[in-house]
């Protein structure tokens, strides 16, 4: 064997070496093919969310003139949300203070519509709606894959999102309403049920006044709110 075939020989037996044990050599093709707009065939069955241990896959979102379908759909896909209150504390009282919160509108079979939530006392939030109960909710299919896969960046029209104003109310304990909402918030967010309890955590829910839809160019569309709860979604 001669010096050239030898050196040739090596160099491929150290490419397969470095292939088969370095665990970054070995994700680049699927970097490669997700770079390239392809996709695993696994993960191209409809628009995946993932929360927590939970992962859910949905149908394909509505078409987006159907705005208020659409609303419905984003709405009943997510897992949580961003939220806007007058803030109560002495440095930025006055001030807009944004937040995370998880929320659910139900089940994943069974959409009502209206975000609700699982609050404490020991967060900004809920201390701030005890002033002032006025807030909005913005939620975005950016929280799934989908415009992932669509390459949307989350503020492209086309990444649709939903921005809702109302006042965030406490769920009465014992009724049927408080019942719904267990269900809704444990089935998509199962950990809640180990938070401590001496944290006295209560549902809370939004009395939808305002929503409006941003799905595609030429600016955000306001939704009726009759049209948005009787809306069919996937």
């Amino acid at each position: 064997m001669g010096l050239a075939t030898t050196l040739f020989a090596t160099a491929v037996a150290l490419a397969v070496f470095q292939a088969t044990s370095d665990p970054f050599l070995l994700k680049r093709p699927k970097i490669a093919a997700d770079q390239q707009g392809l996709q695993d065939p696994l993960e191209d069955k409809g628009v995946i969310v993932a929360s927590g241990a939970v992962r859910t896959t949905w149908p394909d979102p509505p078409p987006h003139d159907q705005v208020a379908k659409v609303a419905r759909y984003i709405v009943h896909t997510s897992d949580w949300a961003t939220v806007a209150t007058f803030s109560t504390q002495s440095v930025i009282e006055g001030y807009p203070f944004g937040n995370i919160l998880s929320m659910s509108d139900g089940p994943i079979d069974k959409s009502s519509g209206t975000p609700y939530m699982y609050l404490t006392r020991l967060d900004f939030t809920a201390l701030d709606l005890e002033k002032d109960n006025r807030a909005s909710l913005t939620m975005t299919e950016a929280q799934s894959d989908y415009c992932h896969k669509k390459e949307y960046d989350p503020e492209d029209p086309r990444c649709a999102r939903i921005l809702i104003t109302g006042e965030i109310v406490k769920v009465e304990n014992g009724t049927a309403e408080w019942g719904f909402a267990e269900a809704a918030m444990f089935s998509r967010h199962p950990v809640m049920k180990t938070w401590p309890a001496d944290h006295k955590f209560f549902f809370a829910k939004m009395n939808i006044m305002n929503i409006y839809v941003l799905d595609f160019f030429g600016g955000a569309a306001k939704v009726d709110i009759n049209e948005y709860f009787s809306a069919a979604i996937p």
